[in-house]
């Protein structure tokens, strides 16, 4: 595989938040984990100038709502793309299901976060300075079901 400059990687980025990507391989993979590897691997090449695009294109975006449940701050939008909801089996929006997609984040996250620690003994992850673990709710496209970004 071919190595991408950090004015790819930037591009990349960026088009992964704003929601222009909307296949998973492009960016290297379902997670986003491969850009960001690829993106630790070539910080040290990059400019001053680069790096603060690419601290500007992985910031945590703004939301219109958050809601802390448990270990975690969830930030999702009501009215805009990135507004959550349960699909159908024909993965068909339903209607006002928003709170009850937030909802079942945080159940399922907090599931997770004690099975890891509690059965598996990991160690907690570096929480926010609110003391939690945030999450945004964003409408990545298809091919996507999460991506992690760093705080720089």
């Amino acid at each position: 595989m071919k190595k991408k400059s950090p004015q790819e990687l930037i591009s990349i980025a960026k088009a992964l938040r704003s929601g222009e990507i909307s296949d998973g391989e492009n960016a290297g993979g379902k997670c986003g984990l491969a850009l960001w590897f690829d993106i630790q691997q070539e910080l040290k090449q990059f400019s001053p100038q680069q790096r603060q695009l690419i601290q500007k294109a992985t910031e945590e975006p703004v939301r219109e709502k958050s809601r802390i449940i448990g270990h975690f701050k969830i930030f999702y939008d009501t009215t805009t793309v990135n507004k959550p909801s349960l699909i159908d089996s024909l993965y068909n929006q339903t209607p006002n299901t928003g709170e009850k997609y937030v909802d079942s984040v945080g159940k399922f996250f907090n599931e997770v976060w004690l099975y890891e620690l509690d059965s598996l003994g990991y160690p907690a992850p570096p929480l926010n300075i609110d003391g939690t673990y945030h999450v945004v709710i964003s409408n990545l496209g298809f091919g996507y079901y999460g991506i992690t970004w760093p705080d720089y």
